[in-house]
């Protein structure tokens, strides 16, 4: 039987589960944020995750209530997010993960990706301040602002629309032709 893990190596214990073929059993988490953002030719390239028709790429912002990081979802967990069943609040349960490595980075940048997961409860008790939670001591710089792990694109879409943008580079006007 796995032992408990907790976020802070959480990616250690997936990779080596992977190295060594043991099954990984589960983890449970709080997502405190949904960031979206649509599949380009990058992102493909850099996970090998999903196909040419994959547009929407979703990463949660989770806590296990003492760190956060970001993780990616499999491209057939969308579902998921579009039928509202994980929300901001809900408590999820990751059965099955991955490590994947970016292979266009000279840095070997490496992102947690999310490929079976339960819904625990679809709403939890709001967790307070994110902004408090310390980042995991592994979460590279990019993993700590707010643009994409993976994809060119410097900006998230609305999890709703397809017409409002987020993320700091695009406030900053980046994006913008005058």
């Amino acid at each position: 039987m796995a032992e408990k893990t907790n976020l802070q190596i959480l990616k250690n214990v997936v990779e080596h589960c992977e190295l060594t073929g043991s099954e990984f059993f589960e983890f449970t988490a709080y997502v405190l944020h949904i960031h979206r953002y649509l599949s380009d030719p990058l992102h493909l390239s850099q996970l090998s995750l999903g196909s040419p028709a994959t547009i929407d790429v979703y990463e949660l912002l989770i806590t296990d209530r003492d760190t956060k990081r970001k993780v990616l979802l499999d491209p057939s967990l969308s579902i998921y997010i579009q039928s509202g069943q994980v929300t901001e609040g809900s408590c999820v349960k990751f059965t099955e993960c991955s490590v994947k490595y970016d292979e266009t980075d000279l840095e070997q940048r490496s992102f947690l990706v999310v490929h079976q997961l339960t819904v625990e409860f679809e709403r939890h008790a709001t967790l307070s301040d994110i902004s408090n939670i310390p980042w995991c001591d592994d979460c590279d710089e990019i993993e700590k602002t707010a643009t994409p792990l993976t994809s060119s694109r410097g900006y998230y879409i609305s999890t709703w629309s397809s017409v409002e943008l987020e993320g700091e580079v695009w406030k900053k006007g980046k994006h913008c032709t005058n």
